[in-house]
């Protein structure tokens, strides 16, 4: 979830004339902590804001604005209360429901989430267009959906191995994503599902087409509850293998380790949330490959080097930050539906990476390294497809996931619906 800045977007700031004079010392923190939040303080700001609300606890806009710091600063479920409370002085106004909104959506509380969206939906006439579009942008992140993949398959283009052609399928089974596909044009078919990945095996029939659809049915589910019962367990064997080296990734690397043994925390959780937080502060996106077939670095320590990335470099180095700190990951690529006007006419798919790591006790959880929020919650707009990795440069690995994408060149068809 990308965060827009409600309260200026709508112009909240101009009623601050409308709720009357009050103490001069709540005027200055609250003017003091809107400098500081433009300087990205948000801790001081929110200490600032909160000696405000002590000051003046029936005035709404500091309320309102303290969620919108808390909200940048990832202090959700504090951004939702005070979200709350502001309604409840005052419930007419719009962008404050957009905030309990996406606050409660950081908060892995979709219900809530989508409560709030549905009353500004209901009172558009009221609020006005501002806070209508917001939630739209909102839902985006957590509406089931459910999208029709047509795969036209050119099958010179793709590479046998023992006479079959082995083609990465959309993973099913998961709690956030469900699938079923038909073959045609195959002599046969031979489907093996693994823990990671889910491969489909093909021998074309001579002289026919071959065609691969399937049908993915994404909805929001959130790991909290299941992370918050997990009870610590010996790490399985076959997990084991995403704390090692993989290609690009030099677990042992001096520059990594240090990175990694600076943002460890007290459980895998933490660790994630603390490495989540340094790549947001210390790595910006910057696409400069043109390929899925491509890597434009070497090792994940180029990336810290030059504190760039594209999506599969935040996955990679996520992925290597958190097997320096002992945290089982592993990066994943998929697919993300993305629309080009906000009145949802034009849409495409495109390439993308995430990752996942794995919770004793609790299993692999999701996470996009670009959206911190997301951790244990992954947006609905992504399509689960391979794991994106190898063990080393030359190893065959990803043959499934470079078969189904070289196959189809520009013949992938798609339909998406929501509700």
């Amino acid at each position: 979830m990308k965060h827009n800045d409600f309260l200026l977007a709508v112009g909240l700031l101009a009623m601050t004339c409308a709720l009357g004079k009050g103490a001069e010392d709540d005027k200055q923190l609250f003017q003091k902590a809107q400098e500081l939040a433009k300087d990205e303080k948000f801790d001081e700001a929110i200490a600032a804001l909160k000696k405000a609300v002590e000051l003046a606890p029936r005035n709404h806009l500091y309320l309102a604005t303290l969620s919108d710091v808390e909200l940048k600063a990832g202090k959700y479920a504090d951004g939702q209360g005070h979200a709350e409370q502001a309604i409840k002085l005052n419930d007419k106004v719009g962008p404050y429901y957009v905030l309990a909104a996406a606050n409660a959506l950081g908060n892995q509380d979709v219900r809530r989430a989508r409560d709030y969206c549905d009353q500004v939906l209901k009172r558009g006439g009221e609020f006005g267009s501002g806070p209508v579009k917001d939630v739209r942008a909102l839902l985006e992140n957590f509406a089931d959906r459910t999208y029709t993949l047509t795969w036209n398959f050119d099958t010179q283009r793709g590479q046998k191995v023992g006479g079959s052609l082995a083609v990465a399928l959309p993973k099913n089974g998961l709690p956030y994503q469900s699938v079923t596909y038909e073959v045609e044009g195959a002599q046969s078919q031979r489907l093996v599902k693994g823990e990671v990945n889910d491969i489909l095996y093909l021998v074309p029939r001579a002289g026919a087409s071959l065609v691969l659809t399937t049908k993915i049915v994404t909805k929001p589910y959130s790991f909290k509850t299941d992370v918050a019962k997990a009870t610590p367990k010996p790490l399985p064997v076959d997990v084991r293998v995403y704390l090692g080296p993989s290609d690009t990734i030099d677990v042992n690397s001096p520059m990594l380790r240090k990175v990694a043994a600076s943002l460890k925390g007290r459980g895998s959780m933490e660790t994630a949330r603390n490495i989540l937080a340094w790549m947001k502060k210390n790595v910006e996106y910057k696409l400069e490959k043109k390929s899925i077939y491509e890597l434009d670095f070497k090792s994940v320590d180029e990336i810290i080097q030059r504190k760039s990335a594209e999506c599969r470099g935040y996955a990679v180095l996520f992925t290597a930050l958190c097997r320096a700190a002992d945290v089982p990951a592993r990066p994943i690529w998929g697919l993300a539906s993305v629309y080009e006007d906000r009145e949802r006419k034009t849409g495409r798919l495109v390439s993308h990476n995430w990752a996942e790591i794995y919770i004793a006790g609790c299993g692999w959880v999701p996470v996009d390294p670009q959206k911190p929020e997301s951790l244990g919650l992954l947006p609905t707009n992504f399509i689960r497809i391979f794991m994106d990795a190898k063990k080393t440069r030359m190893s065959p690995e990803l043959l499934p996931m470079f078969n189904l994408v070289s196959m189809v060149g520009d013949k992938l068809k798609f339909e998406e619906s929501a509700k």
